[in-house]
Formats: structure tokens, C-alpha cells, sequence
């Protein structure tokens, strides 16, 4: 690894620590850099190969422009300049083309903005970066749009001159097709044709390319056709780029195949993208062609990969940080699953009143589970009584249950009795703990299982088999318990070590209460006069993330965040409702997180500035939607608008798909909708202070916004073909 470093300028090192680049959320898997501030307006930029390197610049010049006041860009990277005009900006991705680094300073309720001129980041090696005059400011384009006076090409060598235009935030227009302008070109497929740094296409060999335009992070793009033969069986593909590829240019079947089994034809493979038609995964990232082609990824470019195209069984634990819930009814059974690593949890359907619930009896089958160091377990739950402790909350409850449990090797009939040691029953002490007694059971059995308490002995029951157990003579009834509750589902606790943990699912049916019939789930959705919480779905299913969310009364979120969230500032996913039912309150389906922080110091979220886009159903029907708001309080239950906006994007469809992202550049939002696209600048009403506090960024359904009491919301949506740019 050649690793090159030199001062422009004048300074010196004075340290240089080693790490790993972080990627640029726009210009995915690019190299990194590091530019330093080493007097007033004359800048020197670090370029390396994965490496990251640290430099302390020589302090300011003293009639320099730029002070404690101002902040630095360049491309999604932001940082605040030091009282004495110096700044350091790491992870700069290399090898994009050209930059500029943009200025923003606010000073005695006067802000002046400025840029440099265009300059190009090397991958190794070192450049002068130009200076910042405060004062002219050079607007961002929203969007590029690429035109030619042909886009078909029928001879080699010849040419044809793209022409760019910029359109900005007032609806202006500019032609920016130069290089000097700022515009950068790449095109597809290199081998069909080239374009030059100041966008003239040249065909090469039949065959098509997209030629892309960027600057300043808008992009455009326009196809281009190279035909320099003709087409003798009429299949789209030239008859010398058949034989070339090992085609017949006499049987126009052959254009139709897939013979590398990636969901794209051959032609397809040849003229629209490039792609090999022999491999099924031609840039070698571990995503089919046929897989990025559907997310908009680059199928011949390895650093341009979807993030997650939900083909696992189970959610990524390595590319999210939330497992598994299920909750909901399912063919005429309730259905339950959670998985955890490291922490406990439990997804118990809670019966309504259960200090009334003396005898709880369910049928259970598990369809499928897996344990490693953990308690992983189905069946009936509830906390009986309390043994008088003093402790608030939970602290002395005595809980019950008896179910399915998975051991660690196979699945096998569990009684268990513990105290619940704090007020949140974290620590539990546990005064029965039977998996040998009831004996194995098969994945899919069905089995009734049954709890009693008398006020003095419980009753197990396992189909035909019965148990009893008198927990008083360790822990004496002292009344109900702290926290009451009483019903059915399953739980992953007691994780021994930090990668333990476990999954499960179940279907229960014909809950029994106190000896009488209490719910078949025979019903379209749970009844909420006898449940206390309702349908709720957090998974992986049929090649999608699927979220589902019920809710009255009370906040509930199903959002999967992504594990590596403090690097990803730009993300996008194609977004489906399948169903809602809106009774006065706010679901949505969105792409959501937290990007920065407004004040110096303080605790908890206060402050944090989060943005959203996605689809909402606002009362009256269902609408795309993008915002923006501040946290007010330390756990975020409080957010302030700067921007919201639920009628530029437009009516939605149930069942329709649209592609919806949340791009974040340090200074701009840009919400994108299928084609749409608008921008909104939080940092003129909240200036950025600090890296937000709480970083989160992810996907799935939010029901919020309740209007009053008995009012809520069920929404039902699929997400796929997630991108991180």
C-alpha cells in the first residue's frame, strides 16, 4: 500500500494516528481522505488507501475568513471550523471526480456562505485545496438532466455530445455540461463506449451503456444505443455482439434465455446492462445481477451493492441491530416469535384484568426454535401474587409458566416458578425450574397446556399429565402481585453470555380462562377488549421486510436500525402498504433517523435533529410524506416540525411500490419519491453543534399522532431492496 503524504502551504505534522475509512452514504465504498486546514484559505488534502490519518494544521493567519463560527463541507462530510480557522475533515471518499468544499459561517445573526473552485481528490497523493471567499455563493443543483442529438450510435468511432443542465432549488436552470463546471461522467460499460470529461460519447462495439452526469451529488442519466451491425434473427441483440458472445445471431430464441439462472434474460444481460451472461453474479459482491438490477445497484460495480435485499430467512443480525417479533392472528391461530442476542425479552399476548385470571389453559404447537445459552421458551405466563416486599414494581411477584422450551439441543416440556428480584423483574430467582419431568416434544406437536393458582399451590398441566407445586413455603402470599399479568406467547431471558441468545416460534389456539372459552382467534384481527396489546410484526418473509403495526392510545414503533448507523447518512428502499386502517391517529411507513445534534451541550436526545420520508396516511387517505423535527425532551417523545409536507409527492395506492430515500450531506435533506425529488436546509433553524446523541437510522411502520382517547391505527407494509449510497 503506497501511502503519500506532503503539506501544501507550509506546517507540519504533528501526528498521524492510523484507522479505518468510513463510507461516504453517497458515493458507496469509495476510498476515503482526510483534508486539513492548514492556514486561512489555503487548504492541503490527505488522499490515502484505506487508511485513515489524522494531521494537526499550523494555527490561522491572522485576517483569515473563516473562524469558530463557521463549518466546512465537502460532499455529506461536515465539521466545524476551530476558533483559529483551522479544521480537520476525515473520510473524504476519493476517486468521485470533482469537489468543492462549501463554508458556512453564522456570526451576530449574519450568515455568509462561500466555496472554492472545483478540485479533484486523488486516491493517492496530495492537493491544494483552493481558498473559500465568504460572500458569492454558487447554488447546489437539485437535479441533472442529460440530453444528445442522437442517442443511437451506428458506426465506431463516432460521437455524440451530451448536454447537461443543472435545475436548482428556485426552479433556475443552468448548462453545466463542462468539466469546469464541476460535472463528472462515468459510463456503465467502458468496452460499448467511452465519454470524455466534458461529456462527448464515443461508440466503440455494439452493445448499450447509461452514461451518468454528477455534480455536486445530483446525478442524470441518459442511455445510449451502439448498434454497428445488423440484427439478422430480429432478437435486439447485433449480430456481432451474438457471436461474441457465444450466441446464434440466427435464432432469436437464445435472446430470450437466462443461462446463468439471475432473473435476467440475455438479452437483457447484453444490451441493457453489461452483464455476463455465463455468471449470474458478474462484479463478484454477493448480489445476483438480477438482485441489484431490481434495487438500482450497478450489477458491474462491486462497491455499488445493495445493503439487504431480505432473501435470508431471518433478519441480518449483522447488518441490523433488531431481531424477530411476531404477534398477530395468522389462519385461525395466534402466531408468536421473538428472537434476542445478548439481552432478554419476552412477547407475551397480555390478558386484560388478569388479577381476575385464576386458571389460564391454550394449545401450543412450535413451529420453530433454536437456543444458545439461553431460556427460550412458548406457553403460558403470569405473575400470581406478590410476597410483600417493599422494593416497587415487580420486586417480590411470584411468576409462573409452563410451555415448550428449547434446551439448547432439541425441544422438550418445561414447569418453571421464580421471584422477581427488582422492580422490573430483570433478576429472577427461580424456586422451580422442571425440563425433565414432561419429557421431549417434536417441532409442530400440538399440545394443551394448562396453569392454575389456588392462592396457595399451583397446578401444571401438560395434555393428560399433572403437576403441583406450592410456592408459598419459600415466598408467602402477600396479596396481588406489583406487576399484574397474566397470558401466552414466548420468551427469550437468562442470556448467560453476550452472544447467546435465541428464536422461537409458536401458534397457540382456544384460550381458556378460568374454565370457559376466552378467545378461538378465529376473529380478523385481536380483539382489544381482551387483549391488552395488539398485532405487531417485525420480520423477513417471502423475499421482504415486513412491518406490521397496531396500536390505540399509546406509541408503537417496528422499525428495524441498521447496526452500523452512525456511517449511514444516505439510504434508500422500495416501500409497499398492504393494508391500513386509520381510526384518528398517524401511521406511516418510512424511512426514519437522527442526524445531529443543535445544542453545545446537555442530556439525552434534547436536541436531535431527525428526518423522515416515506408514506402516511393523513386522515383521509394515503400520501407520501417527508419531514423534518427536532427532539424537545431527553427520550424523544416530544418533536418540534421545521418542515413537514404530506402533498408534494402525492396520492399512494395500496399495493403500490415506490422507491422513497433520505439523503443527508451535512447541510441538505434531500427526500426523494420514485422521480421527485425536494430539499430542505434544517441548519438555518438549527445550526449543527454536535454529532446527534441518540444515532439511529432504519426502516418500518410508526403509528403516532393519536387525537384522543380510543384512538389508533393499524398499518401493514413491505420494504426491500434497501441501499445505503
Amino acid at each position: 500500500m503506497n501511502e503519500n503524504y506532503s503539506i501544501v502551504g507550509g506546517g507540519k505534522f504533528a501526528g498521524i494516528f492510523g484507522g479505518t475509512p468510513l463510507w461516504d452514504s453517497r458515493y458507496n465504498g469509495k476510498r476515503g481522505t482526510e483534508i486539513v486546514n492548514f492556514h486561512a484559505h489555503r487548504f492541503v488534502l490527505l488522499a490515502y488507501s484505506f487508511m485513515t490519518v489524522v494531521l494537526i494544521g499550523l494555527p490561522a493567519w491572522s485576517h483569515a475568513q473563516l473562524n469558530g463560527k463557521c463549518t466546512v463541507s465537502v460532499l455529506n462530510r461536515t465539521v466545524k471550523v476551530k476558533p483559529d480557522g483551522s479544521w480537520v475533515l476525515p473520510n473524504v471518499p476519493s476517486s468521485i471526480g470533482q469537489v468543492r468544499a462549501r463554508a458556512v459561517c453564522t456570526e451576530n445573526g449574519l450568515t455568509r456562505t462561500g466555496q472554492s473552485d472545483f478540485f479533484t481528490i486523488p486516491t493517492d497523493g496530495s492537493v491544494d485545496v483552493p481558498e473559500i471567499p465568504l460572500g458569492a455563493f454558487a447554488p447546489i443543483p437539485d437535479s441533472l438532466t442529460l440530453t444528445a442529438p442522437s442517442t443511437l450510435l451506428t458506426q465506431p468511432g463516432i460521437t455524440t455530445q451530451l448536454q447537461v443542465t443543472a435545475t436548482f432549488g428556485d426552479n433556475s436552470s443552468a448548462d453545466v455540461t463542462a468539466a469546469s463546471a464541476g460535472t463528472n461522467y462515468t459510463v456503465s460499460n467502458p468496452a460499448v463506449a467511452t465519454v470524455s470529461p466534458d461529456g462527448l460519447v464515443t461508440a466503440l462495439v455494439s452493445g448499450g451503456v447509461v452514461v451518468t452526469a454528477m455534480n455536486e451529488g445530483a446525478i442524470g442519466f441518459l442511455r445510449i444505443e451502439v448498434v454497428l451491425s445488423g440484427d439478422s434473427d430480429g432478437d435486439g441483440i447485433p449480430d456481432d455482439t451474438e457471436l461474441a458472445n457465444g450466441l446464434n445471431p440466427n435464432n432469436p430464441v437464445d435472446a430470450l434465455e437466462d443461462f446463468d439462472k439471475d432473473g435476467l434474460t440475455n438479452r437483457k444481460e447484453i444490451v441493457d446492462f453489461g452483464t455476463d451472461i455465463r455468471m449470474a453474479d458478474s462484479d463478484h459482491d454477493g448480489f445476483n445481477d438480477g438482485v441489484e438490477v431490481a434495487a438500482g445497484t450497478n450489477p458491474n460495480d462491486q462497491n455499488e451493492s445493495p445493503y439487504d435485499d431480505f432473501s435470508s430467512v431471518k433478519i441480518d443480525r449483522t447488518k441490523w441491530a433488531n431481531g424477530e417479533i411476531v404477534r398477530r392472528l395468522k389462519n385461525g391461530l395466534f402466531e408468536s416469535a421473538l428472537a434476542r442476542i445478548g439481552s432478554g425479552d419476552s412477547e407475551i399476548l397480555n390478558v386484560v384484568g388478569p388479577n381476575s385470571v385464576n386458571a389460564m389453559e391454550v394449545t401450543v404447537a412450535v413451529t420453530e426454535a433454536m437456543s444458545t445459552d439461553a431460556l427460550t421458551m412458548a406457553g403460558l405466563f403470569g405473575a400470581f401474587y406478590n410476597d410483600g416486599d417493599l422494593g416497587g414494581g415487580a420486586a417480590g411477584d411470584v411468576v409462573a409458566g409452563i410451555g415448550i422450551l428449547h434446551d439448547g439441543t432439541g425441544l422438550v416440556g418445561a414447569l418453571l416458578v421464580g421471584r422477581c428480584d427488582d422492580p422490573d423483574c430483570d433478576s429472577l430467582t427461580l424456586g422451580l425450574f422442571d425440563t425433565t419431568t414432561i419429557g421431549s416434544v417434536a417441532v409442530g406437536e400440538t399440545h394443551t397446556l394448562l396453569i392454575s393458582w389456588d392462592g396457595t399451590e399451583f397446578t401444571f398441566g401438560f395434555d393428560a399429565l399433572v403437576n403441583t407445586f406450592n410456592p408459598t413455603l419459600q415466598a408467602p402470599n402477600n396479596g396481588p402481585p406489583g406487576d399484574p399479568f397474566k397470558g401466552l406467547g414466548t420468551i427469550v431471558d437468562e442470556i448467560a453470555t453476550p452472544e447467546g441468545g435465541g428464536f422461537i416460534r409458536a401458534t397457540f389456539d382456544n384460550m381458556m380462562i378460568n374454565g370457559l372459552l376466552f378467545d378461538d382467534f378465529q376473529g380478523a384481527a385481536l380483539n382489544p377488549v381482551k387483549w391488552e396489546n395488539l398485532e405487531f410484526v417485525r420480520q423477513n418473509a417471502n423475499g421482504v421486510f415486513e412491518s406490521v403495526v397496531t396500536a390505540f392510545g399509546e406509541e408503537s414503533d417496528g422499525k428495524i436500525d441498521f447496526s452500523n448507523a452512525s456511517v449511514v447518512d444516505s439510504f434508500r428502499a422500495d416501500i409497499t402498504v398492504t393494508d391500513v386502517e386509520n381510526l384518528g391517529a398517524t401511521p406511516v411507513a418510512q424511512l426514519v433517523g437522527s442526524f445531529y445534534n443543535d445544542v453545545a451541550s446537555g442530556e439525552g436526545a434534547v436536541g436531535d435533529i431527525v428526518a423522515g420520508t416515506g408514506i402516511v396516511h393523513n386522515g383521509t387517505g394515503l400520501t407520501g410524506v417527508m419531514y423534518v423535527g427536532r427532539c424537545e425532551d431527553v427520550d424523544c417523545n416530544d418533536v418540534s416540525f421545521l418542515f413537514f409536507d404530506d402533498t408534494t409527492f402525492g396520492a399512494v395506492a395500496i399495493g403500490e411500490t415506490h422507491r422513497v430515500s433520505l439523503d443527508w450531506n451535512g447541510t441538505i435533506f434531500t427526500f426523494s419519491f420514485d422521480e421527485q425529488s425536494m430539499t430542505f436546509d434544517p441548519t438555518i433553524q438549527s445550526p449543527f453543534r454536535r454529532p446527534t446523541q441518540f444515532p439511529y437510522k432504519g426502516l418500518g411502520n410508526l403509528v403516532t399522532g393519536f387525537t384522543g382517547a380510543g384512538t389508533g391505527a393499524s398499518l401493514s407494509a413491505t420494504y426491500d431492496n434497501v441501499v445505503i449510497h
